[in-house]
């Protein structure tokens, strides 16, 4: 459970303690003074950050950028101590006295986020690699901001189906491992069609299908066998043989280095439009910049807007002088090969003028080197096509493994856990809006891989409300948390968000209900909320004593300590 939220560094901030079980979090409204702005969400952003969110803010106020934050964790009641700064948030410092995360005692020990992730993971989740993030699991008990009350599986905007699935998936107790496969199968298939179009976009190659390539092929190896049938009707020396044999390695060699001559020739065109392309930031873009990330930072030195652009010349100038050097070389390069080229014609003009005067030597060099041409086309098409070949092995694999996959899953579809979970749904809904809605898990079979898999949806009466859909989806956190309740250490934190455009005797059932379900104290429920949200003649006794021993904060009495002016 979270213990206790607190600052170690800014004086004024509010140290705010919670109990086991309902919890009350109240902004209070002074002399009708709004109880926006006071610090109901800060709270669960200070929680989310320390609990090692890459996107989380703390407060759009630049002061606050270089304040530590801290959370008070107790698992088995044992406490870990989480601590994190805006101004260097790729680090956590841990108090981890009774060894809850590894073996090592820690002491206000700086982390990697990914450390802390990982080990939260494995304590609250029993989770030892990476198959789920630790982030997507906790992300359903942490629930703050409009987006989090918009989607009942969803709790942020650029959630993928694959995540959902999983993160669902395995707070609901249904088996995984199919959906983990098909992830992976996924970013295989994806791997298989970049790999795809790379190689019908290249350079020396034209895009063509497999049907195509077998008929161009064929018909170049009738148009061999025919030119090598006209070779048979001559008659050549030993010394006149030796020299066509020799005129034909140069041919071929003289088309590798052609086609080698264009790629480095490629390679000069792109390296020229990086260094033409000269753009420096102005003033303005900079001011642009550091208005969004709110510091630019180096050994607790503020750079000034000259230095960040003075930087930038000399990161430009030395990736041009770097560019210009790629540049030089492959013009070398270029030259070489045309040495080479320049060489190799004048060999073979010698070989040439060696011949005898017989009239029907011309016609035999030229259906020879017909022949070599032929080849060469013939030997890129049958390279494509192996690759084509290949590629569509591949791609018969995945159709095959995503059929086996969609078996397992199937065989799982509404399977028992998902039933208790239902069950609870429909039974929770109907105390609190005495109306009947139902839970929804498909398997879907077609369509883009990524998109296949366990399809949940639900029925609700009044989805186009949008109160109602907000109590709906909170009746479900509260589900996944009752669920999980006996199997991990959680907890489940709500923004006052979920109760904006509810009415107000559905939020005092929804709250009674949050009461019974933790029963005695079987989990920790923290509710941040406006006073003018509740109905006190509403609550229950015991969640009314609750509230009226709840935390209180307002715009005179803020969770910072500070007044902000303007927001």
């Amino acid at each position: 459970m979270i213990k206790k939220i607190y600052s170690r560094t800014l004086k004024s901030f509010k140290t705010i303690q919670f109990n086991d079980g309902f919890n009350f979090f109240v902004s209070e409204s002074i002399n009708e003074k709004s109880n926006n702005g006071t610090g109901k969400t800060s709270l669960i952003q200070i929680i989310n950050f320390c609990f090692g969110s890459s996107t989380e803010k703390i407060s759009t106020y630049e002061d606050l950028n270089k304040e530590e934050f801290s959370v008070d964790f107790v698992v088995n009641n044992k406490t870990i101590t989480l601590s994190r700064t805006p101004q260097n948030a790729s680090k956590i410092k841990v108090i981890d006295k009774e060894c809850l995360l590894s073996n090592e005692v820690l002491e206000d020990e700086p982390k990697s986020l990914d450390w802390v992730k990982s080990k939260l993971n494995n304590l609250i989740f029993k989770i030892e690699d990476e198959k789920i993030s630790f982030r997507n699991l906790i992300s359903p008990f942490m629930k703050r901001g409009a987006f989090a009350f918009n989607n009942i599986y969803k709790t942020h905007a650029m959630e993928n189906n694959i995540v959902t699935q999983l993160k669902n998936s395995f707070l609901m107790d249904v088996p995984i491992e199919p959906i983990i496969e098909l992830r992976n199968l996924v970013e295989e298939r994806e791997s298989f069609l970049k790999l795809k179009e790379i190689k019908e976009t290249d350079i020396i190659w034209k895009k063509e299908n497999q049907s195509t390539l077998k008929s161009k092929i064929k018909n170049l190896n009738n148009e061999i066998k025919k030119n090598e049938d006209k070779l048979k009707d001559f008659e050549l020396t030993l010394n006149e043989k030796t020299n066509m044999n020799d005129i034909q390695k140069i041919n071929l060699e003289l088309s590798n280095l052609i086609k080698e001559k264009y790629i480095y020739l490629n390679y000069i065109e792109t390296n020229k439009k990086i260094i033409n392309n000269n753009n420096l930031l102005s003033i303005e873009q900079i001011k642009e910049i550091l208005e969004e990330s709110k510091f630019f930072t180096t050994q607790d030195k503020i750079k000034t807007l000259e230095e960040i652009q003075e930087y930038h010349i000399n990161l430009n100038k030395n990736r041009n002088e770097r560019v210009k050097s790629l540049i030089e070389n492959d013009e070398n390069k270029v030259k070489e090969i045309e040495e080479k080229i320049e060489n190799m014609n004048l060999i073979k003009s010698n070989i040439l003028k060696e011949f005898d005067k017989k009239g029907y030597l011309d016609e035999y060099y030229n259906t020879s080197e017909i022949i070599t041409d032929l080849k060469i086309e013939k030997s890129d098409l049958e390279k494509q096509l192996d690759v084509y070949i290949a590629l569509n092995e591949i791609d018969n694999s995945c159709k095959e493994k995503v059929k086996i996959i969609i078996e397992e899953l199937e065989k799982n579809n509404n399977c028992s856990e998902f039933e208790v979970i239902n069950s609870k749904f429909k039974k929770y809904i109907k105390k609190v809006f005495d109306e009947d809605a139902k839970l929804i898990m498909e398997c879907k079979k077609t369509g883009n891989y990524a998109a296949r898999g366990y399809n949940y949806d639900w029925e609700i009466p009044r989805k186009l409300s949008t109160g109602y859909l907000k109590g709906c989806i909170a009746i479900y956190d509260l589900v996944l948390t009752d669920f999980n309740s006996n199997r991990f250490p959680i907890f489940l934190i709500h923004d006052s968000v979920v109760f904006e455009s509810t009415d107000k005797q559905y939020v005092a059932k929804f709250l009674n209900l949050i009461n019974e379900v933790i029963g005695n104290n079987r989990f920790q429920y923290i509710c941040c909320v406006n006073d003018d949200q509740i109905v006190k003649t509403e609550l229950n006794k015991e969640v009314l004593e609750k509230y009226n021993k709840a935390i209180k904060i307002s715009q005179e009495d803020t969770l910072f300590g500070m007044n902000f002016g303007k927001r």
